[in-house]
């Protein structure tokens, strides 16, 4: 025998009707099919390439109160000039230009340069042959 309300299989008053998109549809929020990656680069990249540098490349930076150099990597360009650094720890850091260098050297005896002097200088593509 049913009840009114229909049988146990019958939807309840909350649930979507048969047009509702499915739990895999992308909500209203989601990127398109051309939206970019996140990996893409971003509107950061060409000044990034500017400076010489590219995100992810090891750098040292010294903190205005600290004297200690600290090593980390280039997460990306600020709208003030600085960069953000990701230090040991995983910590995002917004540290000065002035403050960062940045490795030239070989893995045996690596040599720092701060990146002012890397941006002011020409650097020399590869040829492709």
């Amino acid at each position: 025998m049913t009840r009114p309300g229909g049988g146990p299989d019958a939807p309840g008053p909350d649930a979507p009707g048969p047009d509702a998109p499915g739990p895999d549809a992308p909500g209203p929020d989601a990127p398109g099919p051309d939206a970019p990656g996140p990996d893409a680069p971003g509107p950061d990249a060409s000044a990034l390439e500017a400076l010489g540098i590219a995100r992810g490349e090891v750098v040292r930076f010294r903190r205005a109160t600290a004297t200690r150099w600290q090593s980390g990597t280039v997460a990306r360009m600020e709208r003030d000039g600085s960069l953000r650094v990701t230090d040991a720890n995983g910590a995002a850091r917004t540290v000065p230009l002035a403050l960062v260098e940045v490795r030239t050297g070989r893995r045996a005896r690596p040599v720092w340069e701060p990146v002012a002097d890397r941006a002011g200088r020409a650097i020399q593509l590869t040829l492709a042959w």
